[in-house]
């Protein structure tokens, strides 16, 4: 008897599938951000920003990579967290920061977080950055070692996105300014002919004056502060910087104003912060020199009595 065995053709089917995010390869965008200064100052209120940024993620155009992607935004290293959620402690005892990772379609991804996203939606990002006040004492401390934000996947080996924040990277400025002497200034200008007004735009009776600050500071980082104007301005509405004569009644002298101008002889722009720089100094006091002059306004003009008013206070970035 013989046996007889039939052989049975055996086919196997095997699934091969390919995860498409494994050719997703991109360069790595780095980035190391620039010191910043803060002003000391006792009215900003905890939790307030005391300066910010922004800047665009600028990374390479990647067809194959339009699948969701996870990600994982991280703060390698030693960084401390705040009692604010999502605000790290900088080299600035009192100052925090945090980092916020907008997307094209408008989603904010904070740091630490994951989150899925295309690299189109990626591409089209910016990163704002914020200083915080975390704490009611500001002031500087010893150096510190730099941190780092990070947007991580993994199919790299490397970020996809390597934010750098050097050591010192907050400097804090306890700058403070007040008008020393007569806070209101009155500045005479002397009697000009009306022959002097030939026609719109003509000047006379050019006068100096001077701002008095006294600024303390126990920083010696050269700074700034910036005077922001209010007055009842011209026709122009103050961009050539020419006030309206406020006199009213026959005693008015009608188509003149007073237009003001600063230490380089160049008429203000009252919609402009005027920028005086505060340079090293034995004192404590700075003088501001401007200059006003009368300004014909229109055509017609009669004489009369003139007066101003000009208005400032003082702002520190």
């Amino acid at each position: 008897m013989s046996l007889v065995r039939a052989g049975l053709p055996l086919l196997i089917l095997l699934a091969v599938s390919f995860n498409s995010q494994a050719t997703c390869i991109v360069k790595s965008q780095k980035m190391t951000l620039s010191p910043e200064t803060v002003t000391n100052r006792n009215n900003h209120a905890l939790g307030s920003v005391l300066k910010k940024g922004s800047f665009a993620v600028q990374l390479p155009p990647s067809p194959e990579c339009e699948e969701l992607i996870k990600f994982s935004a991280d703060v390698p290293g030693g960084a401390s967290k705040m009692k604010t959620p999502g605000v790290f402690q900088t080299n600035a005892k009192g100052v925090g920061m945090r980092m916020t990772l907008v997307t094209s379609s408008g989603r904010e991804i904070a740091w630490p977080s994951k989150f899925s996203a295309s690299m189109s939606e990626l591409s089209g990002a910016r990163i704002n950055m914020e200083l915080i006040k975390a704490d009611d004492g500001i002031s500087a401390r010893g150096g510190s070692e730099g941190m780092r934000f990070e947007i991580n996947n993994l199919l790299q080996s490397s970020p996809l996105i390597d934010i750098y924040i050097p050591a010192g990277f907050v400097t804090i400025l306890n700058r403070s300014c007040k008008i020393y002497g007569d806070k209101t200034r009155n500045i005479t200008l002397p009697g000009v002919v009306l022959d002097r007004f030939k026609s719109p735009g003509s000047v006379a009776g050019k006068t100096p004056f001077d701002i008095h600050l006294s600024c303390a500071t126990d920083d010696k980082t050269p700074s700034a502060v910036f005077l922001k104007w209010n007055g009842q301005f011209g026709k122009n509405s103050g961009s050539d910087g020419v006030l309206s004569n406020s006199v009213a009644g026959r005693s008015s002298a009608k188509g003149i104003g007073v237009q003001v101008l600063g230490d380089d002889h160049q008429p203000l722009n009252f919609h402009e912060m005027k920028k005086v720089e505060l340079r090293s100094s034995k004192s404590d006091k700075y003088s501001v020199r401007f200059y006003s002059q009368y300004y014909q306004i229109d055509e017609q003009v009669q004489p009369g009595k003139i007066h101003a008013s000009l208005y400032f206070n003082i702002d520190y970035q």
